[in-house]
């Protein structure tokens, strides 16, 4: 099983990029920040589960290789990833990490595809959207499958281009979709 996550550049233009499943952090597990990271940033999206074996898919079946959907956050060590980039290495290790995706329970896909999702610090809502706000999931989909080869049970994490800075120990992070609670963790 690996991760796709689609990230977006300053452009919002999406990419793909791939890690690993140590880095899923399940069951709302406390997200412990990493001993390396002095500043961690955050960032809440939905993910789809692909259900077929795929390679370059076009974006018009793209709908038959996924079967249900999940909530995620997404946690990246901010300076590490400017210390790599200044030393002209990839940024690979600092989202990456043991437990840097904190992924919840599968929901069937009827009617939340395009449903709405929020993301709260603390209590107090800091983003919310549906998948449809961002590039269309389909196109994702066929994004991903133009370079890596779709494995059934392969999750795609279908980004946002919201990232929240400064998140430290005793802040609690949820994720609600159509109004249920998915994720609801503390940083420790």
């Amino acid at each position: 099983m690996k991760l796709l996550c689609i990230e977006y550049n300053a452009a919002g233009i999406p990419a793909v990029r791939v890690i690993g499943d140590d880095a899923l952090l399940r069951e709302n597990r406390d997200f412990y920040l990493p001993p390396f990271a002095r500043e961690v940033s955050c960032a809440p999206q939905l993910f789809v589960r692909i259900s077929r074996l795929g390679k370059h898919i076009a974006p018009r079946f793209a709908s038959r290789y996924y079967d249900a959907v999940g909530a995620a956050v997404r946690f990246r060590a901010d300076s590490l990833a400017s210390r790599l980039v200044a030393d002209g290495l990839p940024d690979s290790p600092a989202v990456a990490f043991e437990g840097s995706a904190a992924v919840s329970e599968l929901l069937p896909l009827e009617g939340n595809l395009a449903a709405p999702y929020a993301f709260a610090l603390n209590g107090e809502t800091r983003y919310s959207a549906t998948l449809a706000d961002n590039t269309p999931l389909d196109t994702l989909v066929a994004l991903a499958s133009e370079y890596h080869l779709l494995k059934i049970g392969d999750y795609l994490l279908c980004g946002t281009p919201f990232r929240l800075p400064g998140v430290k120990p005793g802040d609690r992070i949820a994720l609600t979709l159509r109004e249920q609670t998915l994720i609801n963790i503390r940083i420790k």
